[in-house]
């Protein structure tokens, strides 16, 4: 993820999909809201035997005693990860971050819910977690392009493109198919 990252800002690649914005990638990235490929749900995830223990309303303040596992590389916005009271602890891969949980070694994990979902689909890892609600935040995703590539005529053209797309049965298909457990 990093790498990809580092190549969208030197212009060694066009485009990154599923890259939120941030003011810090905008300052690299062309986002146009046809370009939004979803928004993507960050939510808290908790083993099952500890939801009564660990509960979430949506104040980040009340998650203070709590060892709560990142995935490097990754935004879970402006709240997050500027508050500094949270005790926050990164690990490498999603698979790493359930591993740390399921050994005891974190209470939380925040995750993007789709891809938590995508990894686990048809295990019995899903069965070992709940989602705590509301979601952390909702944030649009994008596909975003290159500033150093000169992208922006790409990217407008592809923002048309995919308005288009859009509108039509084949794009709800895959939504449905991809992010239908959302």
């Amino acid at each position: 993820f990093k790498r990809a990252q580092q190549m969208l800002k030197t212009g060694r690649i066009d485009a990154f999909t599923y890259y939120g914005k941030t003011a810090e990638r905008a300052k690299h990235t062309h986002y146009h809201d046809g370009n939004i490929l979803h928004s993507a749900k960050i939510v808290l995830i908790v083993l099952k035997d500890r939801e009564r223990e660990i509960t979430f309303e949506g104040n980040l303040e009340r998650l203070s005693r709590f060892r709560i596992i990142t995935q490097a590389g990754f935004t879970y916005g402006n709240d997050f990860d500027k508050a500094q009271f949270l005790k926050k602890y990164s690990a490498q891969s999603l698979q790493v971050l359930t591993d740390l949980l399921l050994s005891d070694r974190g209470d939380i994990g925040i995750v993007y819910l789709s891809d938590f979902y995508s990894a686990y689909k048809g295990s019995d890892i899903l069965d070992k977690f709940i989602i705590l609600d509301p979601p952390v935040i909702e944030r649009p995703m994008y596909i975003g392009f290159s500033k150093k590539a000169n992208t922006d005529d790409i990217s407008l053209f592809f923002a048309e493109k995919m308005r288009e797309f859009k509108g039509t049965e084949d794009y709800q298909a895959l939504l449905g198919k991809y992010l239908g457990t959302e």
